[in-house]
């Protein structure tokens, strides 16, 4: 759960500092945990919180923002066809691109709920929204750019 989240996000070679940046933190701060949201939720919380952190302190350092997403191989022991992994790697650029096409809140809602398979309560409570019918609300909306991206980008849907 953390390590997946860590690394869609922060670049390979700076992967296993920030998680134990990530792991730090909730040692330092699980004595404040006041049980009003999940465990689940409080650890995405203090993740979201310490990449955030690393992406700032990196700002500060390089001057430039570099949210980029890196391109990821097929899991180790899969035996895809030299075509399959080619196809793949088109369709993960696709979606990478498509989703880095989004407003970064947008991203997380969708990357929080399709890829790390939480409940709407549970993105609203990381994302401190105002409900989860809020959160239902945005991953509506973000689905609906996403689509649009989509629809206008030059693959059609067939060929993705």
């Amino acid at each position: 759960m953390i390590y997946g989240y860590v690394v869609r996000r922060v670049r390979s070679e700076d992967v296993e500092d920030v998680l134990q940046e990530v792991l730090r933190a909730i040692v330092e701060r699980y004595s404040s945990f006041e049980g009003l949201s999940t465990e689940k939720t409080w650890t995405y919380s203090v993740c979201r919180f310490t990449v955030f952190k690393y992406y700032s302190r990196r700002n500060r350092e390089n001057g430039e923002v570099a949210l980029q997403a890196e391109g990821k191989l097929p899991p180790r022991g899969t035996e895809a066809s030299p075509l399959d992994v080619l196809i793949s790697g088109e369709k993960m650029e696709l979606v990478r691109k498509l989703m880095n096409g989004l407003r970064p809140i947008d991203r997380e809602i969708l990357e929080l709920r399709f890829v790390e398979e939480l409940s709407f309560a549970e993105i609203a409570g990381i994302l401190e929204l105002e409900s989860d019918e809020a959160c239902r609300s945005r991953c509506r909306r973000a689905l609906a750019a996403a689509q649009k991206r989509l629809r206008a980008s030059p693959l059609s849907p067939a060929e993705a």
